[in-house]
């Protein structure tokens, strides 16, 4: 019932996105135990998730819940989240208590009426529920008469996970535990969980200055043409799995000033050829493609080029070399820059072309996220609950999954792949080498494998 927490680097995290579940309280208030409960039933749930500034969310879920016994039955509620949701807020290091309330704005309202509700530990004993991170609970009690139908509503603000670091890889996260809504007696009848996304948020793109990836489950929710809001809706169902987003990248522009610099050193007065081309720029992990539009562009700045587009004209002023006079075209450049910047091109529509070919290929759904997630594996963690959160809902898709996931580890380290799918899909890694001579897996990489062929032989 809490968040999921993105691996290593987390310089923020958010508190908790559940449905209400049901819990024992001590008799003398010093805690609670969540527990199923056989006489009620949710009929139906509706959450509507939106932004009230920047990545800060608001919540409003809207419970329908059925006494379906012959008997009055007094249910205490309980409402989750971590002790320390206080500081990861950049609050006061206080542990639970008011930082925390303060920090949700919680309220639960039954039938329409606001009620008071209750702090206290959660005093379960698991991994779910660390020593290091407890779990706190809002409670109230709500009285059903025999057969009677009540209406709840829980209102409290929340924010995305999110991480990053120097290498420009980045991640927001954000999850909505359902299945607690299993504890509860018989299906759910009916069930629909809107989610808007920030403005400020990347859109899933494979473009030339970053490369972001979305990943949604369980399923695939519908979207809007813009995809500011994704919505999942169940009928008779019994929850087995989490509503949780995804949306990580790599930017890469920050390499743009190191690249400018080779190209300079070069000596780009001497036209270089398409197989200089290929191997250019591959130690720095960015996409080919990029790498050639940085090569052309600055080609043309050194001949005086004046950009229209400021983000590369401001690039270009830190090199003193840098002296725009006009907007020039390729007959414009001397001859050596005008083969170079030819030989380019030809390098591009080819690198194109294998996008294309790999995006529609067997492997091409996973191809924006293994060029995020390997460019760097050790901000990953591959051991079995990690895996169990990365993978793939449906069968077939978590053993392409996990294929090219130990396959990954081999591309990096420049094993030269036989099998075209595979070869192709690695070849527009952006951090894929095909030059380094491949001497083996070091050993944190081949304990990774190793890990997640044992997955794969518990998928048979």
């Amino acid at each position: 019932m809490k968040r999921f927490i993105f691996p290593l680097m987390a310089i923020a995290c958010g508190p908790l996105l559940a449905n209400d579940t049901s819990v024992w309280e001590y008799p003398d208030g010093s805690g609670v135990i969540p527990l199923a409960e056989d006489n009620i039933q949710m009929v139906a749930e509706t959450v509507r998730i939106k932004v009230k500034k920047e990545t800060r969310m608001e919540v409003e879920a809207r419970f329908t819940f059925r006494n379906l016994s012959d008997r009055s039955v007094k249910v205490t509620m309980g409402f989750p989240f971590n002790e320390n949701w206080g500081e990861m807020f950049w609050e006061e290091e206080e542990s639970g208590g008011p930082n925390a309330k303060d920090s949700l704005r919680f309220v639960s309202l039954v039938d329409g009426k606001e009620v008071k509700v209750r702090l206290r530990p959660d005093l379960t004993e698991s991994e779910k529920n660390p020593s290091w991170n407890k779990r706190f609970f809002f409670v109230w009690d709500v009285e059903f008469a025999p057969g009677q139908t009540r209406r709840l509503t829980t209102r409290y603000e929340t924010d995305w996970d999110r991480w990053a670091n120097v290498d420009g890889q980045f991640s927001y996260d954000l999850s909505y535990i359902t299945t607690t809504g299993a504890a509860w007696a018989g299906r759910i009848g009916d069930a629909f969980i809107s989610v808007e996304i920030p403005k400020r948020f990347p859109r899933p793109t494979w473009g030339d200055e970053s490369i972001v990836y979305w990943k949604c489950s369980p399923g695939e929710p519908s979207a809007n043409p813009d995809s500011s809001r994704l919505v999942w809706h169940f009928t008779d169902w019994e929850p087995d799995a989490d509503i949780h987003i995804t949306i990580a990248g790599q930017e890469y522009s920050l390499y743009r000033y190191a690249m400018i610099e080779e190209i300079c050193s070069l000596g780009v007065d001497r036209p270089l050829t398409e197989e200089d081309i290929r191997k250019l720029f591959v130690p720095y992990g960015a996409p080919k493609r990029f790498g050639i539009r940085v090569l052309i562009n600055t080609l043309y700045a050194r001949a005086g080029h004046k950009f229209k587009d400021k983000d590369w004209d401001s690039a270009f002023k830190g090199f003193d070399w840098y002296k725009p006079r006009k907007s020039l075209s390729l007959s414009d450049l001397p001859e050596s820059y005008q083969k170079t910047v030819e030989a380019a091109r030809r390098v591009d529509e080819e690198q194109k072309a294998i996008e294309e070919k790999v995006t529609h290929g067997p492997y091409g759904r996973f191809m924006n996220e293994f060029a995020v997630i390997f460019y760097y594996p050790p901000y990953w963690n591959f051991g079995d609950e990690n895996l169990a959160r990365l993978l793939p809902l449906d069968r077939e898709g978590k053993k392409v999954w996990l294929r090219l996931a130990r396959n990954a580890f081999y591309a990096r380290a420049g094993y030269d792949f036989e099998d075209p799918d595979l070869a192709e899909f690695f070849s527009v890694m952006p951090w894929y080498d095909p030059n380094r001579e491949f001497e083996g897996l070091g050993p944190d990489e081949a304990e990774a494998v190793l890990n997640i062929i044992r997955y794969e032989e518990g998928l048979k």
